[in-house]
């Protein structure tokens, strides 16, 4: 193939296969962890509090800081307790596995994808490098807009340039991933960065676990293969350890982490086919441990594989900038362990809404009165935008009904809509309009047919905030900031089940 500038590979794609489905399951050692954590973390702190308090005449906080003290050993008692119930029934009962899992592949060839920014003066090399390995059929770089003439290197060093509009690094891996696994004349994915802090030696050793894996990640904790001059500091180093070990606790018993920050990994294109529907590339500098933890979450087999880190060629973009954006990125990835969306769903009768759904939503063609597609009580946050105003009061109690099955008892009706209040005089320029709402007789329809409303907000956001200007978020944030709410036309209701 000669290189140059496509949208996308022409090549085969094969059959379609099942998405793969995020699994739920209570997760006791991740929460015992995270409560001895929080309850010697206050023991700590009320330790040093106490010693500051002995300079203050009188020592006023000190039967409080004493009760603090005895307090603290309460979520360290429960977390110990769910981590030997984690230990004793849940993990034996995951580790129920059959031998060491072994796939030869009977075609090592695989296709090498390289995400770009501004990577001009490491691009070039970068490409040389991976297109020298035997095993690799051809190098594809994702340049996600870059300034510099990253493009143009990448194509005359002999790759494929692929450009991703879309600004963001999970868009570009995400776009990378996908260019990967659509040529049919190769099994694997190999997905790295055009700065040169990888090199293709190590495709050698992806290939000696991939036998034994769905997708092997490479890990830059390895003491002796890290060059001493590169990006990742010492407080990077071991907070990316430990982020590693958080998830490691959420999936205890799938495997051993030590690495979620890593681009360079190798995966079976057969199960990215199936995996990428579940992953959502709106997720920033943390994707990669989003990446694996819903790998993990649908079952994937993965390995580490200790692999060589270097200084990088050029000026760092990325996470590793400096300690402060790691730390907010290493707290980004935290959050999105612990909260991750395991299922999100969007619902409409228009037939051409999935066309328009960002990657990792799942779209059910359907009117809002059939809700049978979902899971009863296993909606933890449902969102309707401007919806019942449209719906007859039959239908929105046919609705209601169906909602209270599917919610979990701690989950959430949340409802955006006009407030006739405010709005009555543009109420009905909408043609679609067939029934009248107010917050008033909203918050008493929804008592009426089992909700309980926990919070109204009557003036919540403006009617529309169509303009022929541009509307900038944070002019929004500022808005629903603000005590009072000019122009505020549309309410915001939030239920949950009676």
């Amino acid at each position: 193939m000669s290189p140059g500038v496509s949208a996308s590979p022409d090549k085969g794609t094969p059959a379609a296969e099942p998405p793969y489905s995020v699994e739920r399951r209570w997760r006791p050692l991740l929460y015992g962890l995270l409560l001895v954590l929080s309850g010697m973390g206050l023991y700590l702190a009320t330790v040093v509090l106490a010693g500051f308090s002995r300079l203050i005449a009188g020592n006023r906080f000190g039967p409080f800081l004493q009760t603090t003290l005895w307090y603290s050993g309460l979520p360290v008692f429960a977390g110990l307790s769910l981590c030997a119930l984690d230990f004793l029934w849940v993990l034996p009962r995951i580790r129920r596995a059959p031998a060491v899992p072994l796939s030869h592949p009977a075609d090592t060839r695989l296709t090498v994808v390289l995400t770009a920014y501004n990577d001009e003066p490491s691009i070039s090399p970068a490409v040389r490098d991976f297109k020298a390995h035997p095993n690799v059929e051809r190098v594809v770089v994702v340049d996600n807009n870059s300034r510099d003439g990253t493009a143009e290197a990448a194509r005359l060093a002999g790759a494929e340039v692929v450009v991703e509009e879309k600004p963001g690094y999970g868009r570009c891996v995400y776009r990378a991933l996908t260019e990967g696994m659509r040529f049919d004349d190769a099994e694997f994915t190999l997905l790295c960065e055009g700065d040169m802090t990888f090199r293709a030696y190590d495709i050698d050793k992806f290939l000696a676990y991939i036998g034994h894996a769905d997708i092997v990640n490479g890990t830059r904790i390895v003491e002796q293969l890290r060059d001493q001059q590169t990006q990742l500091t010492t407080f990077m180093y071991y907070g990316n350890f430990f982020v590693g070990k958080l998830l490691e606790a959420k999936h205890a018993g799938r495997g051993t982490f030590t690495d979620v920050g890593t681009t360079y990994k190798l995966c079976r294109n057969s199960v990215l086919r199936r995996l990428l529907p579940a992953l959502d590339s709106s997720v920033n500098l943390e994707f990669n441990a989003h990446f694996l933890d819903t790998a993990l979450s649908c079952g994937v087999r993965i390995v580490e594989c200790p692999i060589t880190f270097h200084p990088r060629v050029g000026r760092s973009k990325g996470g590793n900038t400096n300690n402060f954006r790691a730390l907010k990125v290493g707290l980004s990835m935290i959050a999105g362990i612990l909260t991750s969306c395991r299922r999100r769903i969007a619902l409409d009768s228009w037939p051409g809404m999935p066309q328009f759904l960002s990657p990792g939503v799942e779209g059910i063609v359907s009117a809002a009165t059939d809700l049978s597609a979902v899971e009863e009580e296993s909606v933890d946050f449902a969102f309707a935008s401007n919806l019942f105003e449209h719906l007859t009061q039959n239908e929105l109690a046919a609705t209601l009904e169906q909602l209270r099955h599917k919610l979990k008892k701690s989950g959430t009706l949340n409802i955006l809509q006009p407030n006739y209040r405010f709005a009555y005089r543009e109420y009905f320029d909408d043609y679609t309009h067939v029934a009248v709402y107010s917050d008033r007789s909203l918050a008493d329809f929804l008592g009426a047919h089992g909700f309980r409303v926990s919070e109204c907000y009557p003036r919540f956001l403006p009617l529309t905030i169509k303009s022929r200007f541009p509307v900038f978020p944070f002019l929004i944030r500022t808005y629903l900031r603000l005590p009072f709410k000019p122009m505020g036309g549309q309410m915001l209701i939030r239920a949950c089940p009676a």
